[in-house]
């Protein structure tokens, strides 16, 4: 049975490397847990959200989004 939980991704960065490299076929961004741990700690406003699947104990998908500042017609906000 699989069941999906909220993860802090900047505390994942090792198992979430190993769910997307084994994910993504060559070429792809190498997502190296020091890659990872990057993005995830990137400054902003907002924290950075991740989820995680896992099959018994074993992460198996993972998915995060990081916070970002857009600009649009003169106006910024935070995005993810």
């Amino acid at each position: 049975m699989v069941r999906v939980e909220q993860v802090n991704p900047c505390e994942f960065p090792d198992s979430a490397s190993q769910v997307l490299e084994e994910s993504w076929p060559a070429p792809h961004v190498r997502y190296t847990p020091q890659y990872l741990r990057w993005q995830f700690t990137f400054p902003g406003p907002l924290p950075s959200l991740g989820v995680a699947a896992f099959e018994g104990e074993e992460p198996v998908a993972f998915g995060a989004a990081t916070p970002r500042r857009a600009r649009f017609r003169g106006h910024g906000a935070p995005v993810y």
